[in-house]
């Protein structure tokens, strides 16, 4: 399938309209909590919190989706295009809450939509992806994702409680400031370093995929 069939056929797919559904809801709830109805930190993360779940787990199910796996390249371009709806959606609702109010600094806010939910929802994509084609089924894909997503929280709450850090940071989810934070967050450069990293673990994926998938068996192997 070409990258506009895939795209068109993720959209008709159950289980990509139910993320949107969730996106959506997540979009309309935010405009009703304050700080959170603004484009900023709180609403980048709250995003990031709910968004890439659920990118990875259309990612993660793929297997289900007749001819999806004919062209493995063309279906993560096609997961990646749709992470970056998932996190639009909430993104263009929050945007046009603009014009009723106004944030001191918007662009800050976008640039933590892209650093927050939008990298972590790629990043979720691109898990999801490799394991729809290392694992057999689309049922024990998406189990191994939810295995990874509970082990990477798993690893925040480990450090919550064992170190005395105060900022933390997930593959998906990005950067939690602690439950005490300054209103004020700016763009650090540990989340870019961060996210650099993520950029690295994702391109060992995308490595493994190409040197192990077997065409004929549509797995990696």
């Amino acid at each position: 399938m070409t990258f506009r069939e895939t795209f068109l056929a993720l959209a008709r797919w159950r289980r990509a309209r139910c993320a949107a559904g969730v996106s959506f809801v997540l979009g309309v709830g935010l405009l009703f909590v304050p700080h959170f109805n603004e484009l900023g930190f709180e609403a980048a993360l709250a995003t990031a919190v709910v968004v890439p779940i659920a990118a990875g787990l259309v990612a993660a199910g793929v297997r289900r989706l007749d001819g999806a796996l004919e062209r493995p390249w063309t279906l993560l371009a096609a997961l990646l295009a749709t992470a970056g709806v998932l996190v639009g959606l909430p993104l263009g609702m929050l945007s046009l809450f603009l014009v009723a109010a106004p944030v001191c600094d918007p662009v800050q806010g976008l640039v933590f939509f892209a650093l927050l939910p939008l990298c972590s929802a790629l990043l979720a994509a691109v898990v999801g992806w490799f394991l729809a084609l290392f694992v057999a089924t689309g049922r024990r894909a998406t189990g191994a994702w939810l295995a990874v997503v509970a082990a990477s929280l798993g690893l925040v709450v480990y450090r919550f409680f064992a170190t005395p850090a105060v900022s933390f940071f997930g593959p998906f989810f990005g950067q939690y400031p602690g439950v005490l934070y300054d209103t004020l967050i700016p763009v650090s450069g540990r989340l870019l370093t961060y996210r650099a990293t993520n950029l690295a673990e994702a391109a060992v994926l995308l490595a493994l995929v190409g040197w192990g998938w077997d065409p004929a068996a549509r797995r990696v192997s």
